[in-house]
């Protein structure tokens, strides 16, 4: 047996694998991040390589007890049947004995240079320059300036200014209705959005294949906030129809 721990990614609950085994099994990823969990335990107590010998996919649906599990780890890439049973990719570098110790021997090399480090700062740096350091840190820092939405005569002013051939009511709504956000965070310029807007709109008026038009900036953006919302929808969906069959065992 390889030990009484063993390795499992943070990022495991997140993983595109984990995402779509829910969803062909019809349950929560946390379900699926907790049958992969006791597989990988069940891997460590009985296997010394990548070879689960005369191992079944109704072997794990019964020992995970959920009906197509061993199918969907096959389907997503993390097993393999063979003719005398089952394969499990990967397993020396995350379940075999070396694994563990390289993944023992980088924590003691993370805390040794941590160590060192703060050894020598202080052994390097002074009373004084410790004191002005305090100081320093202890110095509340400025707010950053509030981002004011500008209005749309003011898209349209400096778009005039600039020369830029964009539609500043275009500009505004599409802003307007994903709240100011570039991306995952807050706007802070908007003249800078709007430079950025005229740049890709230059890209997008191109002439694309077959001599049409590419969309424009707001077309693709449009189509994106399309594709997001289904993505929301069936996840939104898929949650529900769990949440029923949960409800729905319980008597």
């Amino acid at each position: 047996m390889a030990g009484d721990w063993m390795k499992v990614d943070l990022t495991l609950p997140d993983k595109p694998e984990v995402i779509g085994m829910a969803d062909m099994l019809g349950i929560h990823e946390d379900e699926v991040v907790g049958k992969m969990i006791r597989f990988w335990r069940w891997c460590d107590q009985h296997l010394k390589d990548c070879h689960a010998q005369n191992v079944t996919l109704s072997f794990l649906d019964r020992y995970l007890g959920v009906t197509g599990m061993g199918q969907a780890m096959c389907d997503v890439g993390w097993l393999v049947v063979v003719e005398d049973g089952l394969l499990i990719p990967n397993f020396d570098r995350h379940l075999s004995q070396g694994s563990k110790q390289r993944a023992l021997a980088s924590e003691r090399k993370r805390k040794q240079r941590s160590e060192m480090s703060r050894a020598k700062r202080d052994t390097s740096v002074t009373r004084e320059e410790k004191r002005r350091e305090e100081k320093k840190e202890s110095k509340p820092k400025k707010p950053r300036a509030t981002f004011q939405k500008p209005t749309v005569e003011q898209v349209q002013q400096y778009a005039r200014e600039h020369n830029y051939q964009i539609d500043a009511q275009a500009f505004w709504d599409y802003y307007e209705a994903n709240g100011w956000m570039v991306g995952r965070n807050p706007m802070r310029d908007w003249k800078a959005a709007v430079r950025q807007w005229q740049r890709r709109q230059g890209e997008f008026a191109r002439p694309g294949r077959n001599g049409k038009p590419e969309p424009t900036e707001e077309q693709v953006l449009q189509q994106r906030d399309k594709r997001l919302a289904q993505t929301q929808r069936l996840i939104a969906e898929s949650k529900a129809a769990m949440q029923a069959k949960k409800q729905g065992g319980v008597k």
